[in-house]
């Protein structure tokens, strides 16, 4: 007589990652519904229990590990919620769950939504996890954008599917639970739509950052890439004129392309965005992009720091610290989150530190622009990686070793971003770019305050 295995599936809307802390039994597991937009925290031995169902899949088993860690009197009650908030799919059937074996759930449209991510970024930075792992899927892109920055003597390098779907198995050991895919553009990958499928089958949360020219000329990966629940797709959008845009991209018609794909896909309930890059000519349109943002419903982010790069000669797009003033003045919240710059032990940022970067050559960088090389994917170990080359860089990556830094008032207001002064300068080193920042920063914080003493 043949065993019945009583089966149970992942609901294909989830991603999920358990953390254990070394030298303790203590274990963490977040889960995201990306159907209903929920995020749910296990801990201790229910987070562990519900990482051994999604490994294992097959009651029997679960059952046998259930019984030897002492939890088989609240197992099928556990399997009872997890089926019926749609978190698992199964034939078996239970009476209805008696107790909530969720520590936490946050809804993304509740207003400490924010914090919670924040919160999750800061055990994962404590802890030392890689929350978030970026591959450069590859330099091609289908736009001539007169700012871009992406090297283009190397159009030939690209990811592959082998390639990425080792080393995202490698990078699951640090604890990733995103992937966020990026390039040039990273749909022109040919294995794409490989790539993604692969990293929502280990229930990672999938990012996707492109200018949405091929997402709307096929229809077919359109529709592919929505089956899956990608996390969030953001969309390189430069003005609500259509003439300005497709002046900065190089082709015309882009413009009316990446927004029918916005719309497209908020209507398939997947969490899109707005990503602008402010340049001379497009500096007086991030207002409107921010309203059209809040009428589409969807994230909107901007930035006006210029990273110079010779291969494209794309010098002549950079603002004048005029025009840099001009864009911190007009930020409506500026003031209140403004933190200032000091020299401590802590991390400059997260690259590096809660995400890593994979290049199409394969370099492993801290993030996306940051020239300084880690290692390679095809030399560098991942023991090596982990146990001696991102502990040697934390310990450098602090403002206490920026030795040319804090001379000026000014630098107080600078926000050393290790991206463009790797960029421009050199790691960990003194940048103009960010100086000119920095100095306009201070201008437009000095005048704003100047403005609000004066209506009081």
């Amino acid at each position: 007589m043949f065993k019945v295995i009583k089966n149970i599936t992942i609901s294909k809307h989830i991603s999920t990652t358990t953390y254990h802390i070394d030298s303790t039994p203590f274990a963490l597991s977040f889960i995201t519904d990306l159907k209903n937009r929920i995020e749910y925290v296990l801990k201790g031995k229910i987070a562990i229990l519900w990482e051994f169902i999604v490994q294992t899949l097959d009651y029997d088993l679960i059952r046998e590990f259930a019984v030897k860690n002492q939890l088989e009197n609240i197992l099928d009650d556990f399997l009872s919620q997890l089926k019926e908030i749609n978190l698992i799919e199964t034939d078996l059937e239970f009476p209805s769950y008696k107790i909530n074996y969720f520590n936490q759930h946050m809804n993304f449209n509740n207003k400490d939504y924010n914090y919670f991510l924040k919160s999750k970024r800061k055990f994962c930075e404590n802890h030392k996890f890689i929350e978030i792992l970026t591959l450069d899927l590859t330099y091609k892109c289908n736009l001539t954008c007169k700012h871009c920055c992406s090297p283009q003597a190397k159009d030939d390098c690209e990811i592959t599917y082998e390639q990425a779907k080792k080393i995202i198995d490698d990078f699951c050991g640090f604890g990733i639970n995103q992937v966020f895919m990026t390039g040039g553009e990273c749909t022109l990958n040919k294995d794409f739509l490989k790539i993604a499928k692969y990293v929502r089958s280990k229930h990672l949360n999938l990012f996707i950052s492109t200018n949405g020219q091929k997402l709307y000329d096929d229809e077919n990966l359109f529709n592919e890439l929505i089956k899956i629940y990608p996390y969030s797709i953001q969309l390189s959008l430069y003005s609500t004129n259509p003439d300005i845009h497709d002046n900065m991209t190089g082709v015309k018609g882009s413009y009316n392309k990446t927004l029918s794909v916005i719309k497209k896909i908020k209507k398939n309930n997947i969490s899109a965005g707005i990503s602008n890059f402010v340049s001379k000519y497009n500096k007086t349109s991030a207002n409107d992009l921010k309203k059209l943002a809040k009428e589409l419903n969807v994230s909107y982010t901007d930035t006006c720091l210029f990273i110079n790069n010779p291969e494209n000669n794309n010098f002549e797009a950079e603002l004048c610290e005029k025009d840099i003033e001009n864009f911190y003045y007009n930020l409506a919240q500026y003031s209140s989150t403004y933190k200032k710059f000091e020299k401590n032990d802590e991390s400059l940022c997260t690259a590096g530190i809660t995400r890593i970067a994979i290049a199409p050559n394969l370099d492993i960088i801290p993030c996306l622009y940051n020239r300084h090389i880690l290692g390679n994917y095809n030399t560098t170990s991942i023991k090596e990686l982990k146990e001696k080359i991102l502990p040697e860089y934390r310990k450098i990556f602090t403002s206490n070793n920026l030795t040319e830094c804090f001379k000026y008032d000014y630098c107080k207001y600078c926000s050393y971003c290790s991206t463009l002064a790797a960029f421009n300068e050199g790691f960990m080193k003194k940048s103009e770019i960010l100086c000119t920042n920095a100095r306009a920063m201070q201008k437009a914080f000095l005048k704003y305050e100047q403005l609000k003493k004066a209506e009081t």
